[in-house]
């Protein structure tokens, strides 16, 4: 064998040999890759039911937010259907159910009549009843000695009020429908002054024998001459602070039962004349001769800058 084909049959067997372990590299490299997709799948197939579970228990968590909120809002229901009930068999408006309305409110509202309020008006928008009519329903006699108050120093004034049916067609002034329940809020404060200050019981017509209409200017509603003629008819020193509310403040600090007169702004459209019964970490407290339901401004604080951009005058009587 000559020497060149020896070569040959070297190379040729090389490249035998060569391509033989590739072939079998070919192979193992697949049997490789074939192991590892199955241990991949057999992971995800172990981890699947955690992913499954997590999202099971999120939605269970979802559903029990839901439960509890309907929950809720049966129980905010219940509390309602029973003003609706009481509203419903409301036909007259002289019938007293003020008692019930403080059992419900004591009972389902730990006794704070601001916690009913807006179910209180949901009630009412039930009805074909007014609510600016329902503030004798649903206020009570003397909101300074409600619970939520409790803690306030404040002077214990009846409230009355001046759409209460019992005197809200009494005749006074000559705008709008020309009652008391529209025009008879200076009236119905010194009621209240008066009746704080006698202790005895008050009501608008005690004040109206006196002063009749005398006091009454067309579109400007009761002069304030009628202060000083009524401490001297029924007994009082008045004492008149102008614009000043700090110095009204202390007066009340010191037990001395305030009126007020504002301008047209937070409590009404027009004016307006109300109590103030109590003053403590900037927030007044008033007996609001136009309250109801929707309002409930005498049972809470009042912040001060409303008095300081509104106020007009104070006086004292005492």
């Amino acid at each position: 064998m000559s020497k060149n084909k020896y070569i040959n049959l070297i190379a040729t067997g090389c490249s035998i040999a060569f391509i033989v372990a590739g072939v079998f590299l070919i192979v193992h490299l697949g049997k490789l890759t074939a192991h590892n997709n199955a241990i991949t799948a057999e992971y995800q197939a172990d981890n699947t039911p955690f992913v499954e579970e997590t999202n099971t228990e999120s939605s269970d968590s979802v559903e029990s937010s839901t439960e509890n909120t309907l929950r809720q809002t049966e129980l905010v229901t219940v509390k309602e259907k029973d003003f609706d009930k009481l509203l419903t068999s409301y036909t007259n408006s002289s019938e007293d159910i003020s008692s019930q309305v403080h059992e419900i409110v004591e009972t389902e509202y730990q006794n704070n009549l601001l916690a009913a309020q807006r179910d209180i008006v949901s009630a009412i928008k039930e009805t074909n009843l007014k609510i600016e009519d329902l503030g004798a329903v649903f206020l009570p006699e003397h909101p300074a000695l409600e619970a939520n108050l409790s803690n306030v120093d404040q002077i214990d004034v009846p409230l009355l009020l001046q759409k209460d049916p019992e005197w809200r067609e009494l005749k006074y002034g000559s705008n709008t429908t020309e009652q008391l329940g529209e025009n008879g809020c200076a009236i119905v404060s010194l009621a209240m002054v008066h009746a704080s200050n006698s202790g005895k019981d008050v009501v608008p017509q005690d004040i109206l024998d006196w002063s009749k209409e005398t006091y009454y200017v067309h579109d400007g509603g009761t002069s304030w001459t009628i202060f000083y003629d009524f401490a001297q008819y029924f007994g009082y020193t008045m004492f008149n602070f102008g614009s000043d509310f700090h110095s009204a403040m202390e007066a009340v600090q010191e037990g001395k039962i305030i009126v007020a007169s504002v301008e047209p702004g937070y409590f009404t459209e027009t004016g307006h004349i109300l109590v103030i019964r109590g003053y403590e970490d900037g927030k007044v407290y008033v007996n609001d001769p136009n309250d109801d339901p929707s309002k409930m401004f005498s049972l809470q604080g009042i912040d001060e800058n409303i008095f300081l951009e509104d106020g007009l005058n104070y006086w004292t009587f005492y």
